[in-house]
């Protein structure tokens, strides 16, 4: 049995938070569908800017440089957007998570205490307690200063290093953690 009483950190729960959210089917579908729609809109900008300098260009009419330069500006925006998407939408969620974690500032006062064994995990706060099952385990991860319990019904549990009076007790947690 692993008995550990600990306080977190708004930057452990905004970490393992995230880190839990990117495990899921459903962000992951979301990430990849929002991504391909701004990538499809900026290609769009850059075949309307194309066909308008082409427009301009066959009626021999005044010469709209800025509609190539759009265009290609719109290209490369497709291009960046498409690479670089995901770490703009994490930092966008990252932002919108402290901010609201950041409103319940007295939870990071409390003390929890995690209670584990071969049959359950029992975590305790002053006004609440909960029991989970091993079986309800989805990932156990380390996340920069923190162990990471993903379970099921996105519920996280967060102990930082510091909790763990040996690195033994560390790696006994893990290891219990990661049995089902």
């Amino acid at each position: 049995m692993i008995n550990l009483i600990y306080k977190n950190t708004l930057d452990q729960c905004t970490n393992c938070l995230i880190h839990s959210m990117k495990l899921t089917d459903t962000y992951n579908k979301t990430l990849k569908r929002k991504t391909y729609l701004f990538s499809l809109l900026l290609i769009m900008g850059a075949l309307y800017s194309g066909f308008s300098f082409i427009q301009f260009y066959s009626n021999k009419s005044i010469i709209k440089p800025s509609l190539a330069l759009a265009s290609a500006v719109y290209i490369i925006l497709a291009v960046i957007v498409f690479i670089y998407f995901p770490k703009i939408d994490e930092w966008i969620n990252r932002r919108h998570l402290k901010k609201h974690l950041s409103k319940a500032e007295d939870k990071f006062n409390e003390e929890i205490e995690i209670t584990a064994d071969d049959k359950e995990i029992r975590m305790k706060r002053p006004n609440f307690s909960q029991v989970f099952l091993h079986n309800q385990i989805i990932d156990v991860s380390k996340v920069e200063d923190c162990i990471c319990v993903s379970l099921e019904g996105n519920s996280v549990i967060i102990v930082p290093m510091n909790a763990f009076k040996s690195k033994k007790e560390k790696n006994d947690f893990i290891e219990l953690m990661k049995r089902k």
